[in-house]
Order: structure tokens, then C-alpha cells, then sequence
């Protein structure tokens, strides 16, 4: 018999005005959505989060990013690197229930 066939997230509930960008887990795949998004994006996440840059995440827009449900999302700097590095110029940032 095959293994079952993995599960997708489940979807968030959509905010006001309508739209959020999933970001699926692992390595370096947060900071590229970061980097992809349009100022003011909200990204939903959960999962686990690392680089192997300086930071895990550097974050130099308006943006939000929140878990799918609290703690649901770690970022993590495998005791190596910085977590989040946010520049001054970064405008209005949002973090909202990640470990």
C-alpha cells in the first residue's frame, strides 16, 4: 500500500481586504518571500524557519508576518545567527505569533 500522500497547510482565514501569501517551511524560504513581497504583504507561516545567512530573517519593508495559528511558526537560528534584523527604514513591521 503507498504512503498517504502529504497534507497541505490548512488555509488561513483571510484578512480584511482579502489576500495573504502562504510561505511553506525550510531553509531560506522565508527571507525570499520577504524579499518577493509588496510593501505592506501580509505572509502567513508554520513550520520551522532557518537560514544560514547572518540572520534568519532580515526585514527591510512594511510587512506581516504571522503564524497560522500562535507559536505555530519557529524561526530559527540554530544558535548560530541572529533571528530577525529589522533596518531602521523598514517602516511598519508586524510579528505575530512566532517562536
Amino acid at each position: 500500500m503507498p504512503p498517504p500522500a502529504p497534507q497541505s497547510p490548512p488555509s488561513p482565514p483571510l484578512l480584511p481586504g482579502g489576500g495573504y501569501t502562504w510561505v511553506p517551511p525550510g531553509r531560506g524560504v522565508l527571507q525570499a518571500a520577504v524579499n518577493a513581497a509588496a510593501d505592506n504583504a501580509v505572509l502567513t507561516v508554520a513550520g520551522n524557519y532557518t537560514d544560514s545567512f547572518e540572520s534568519v530573517l532580515t526585514i527591510t519593508k512594511s510587512i506581516t508576518i504571522r503564524a497560522l495559528t500562535p507559536g505555530a511558526a519557529v524561526l530559527d537560528g540554530e544558535n548560530a545567527r541572529r533571528v530577525v534584523y529589522i533596518y531602521n527604514s523598514a517602516g511598519t513591521v508586524v510579528l505575530d505569533g512566532l517562536h
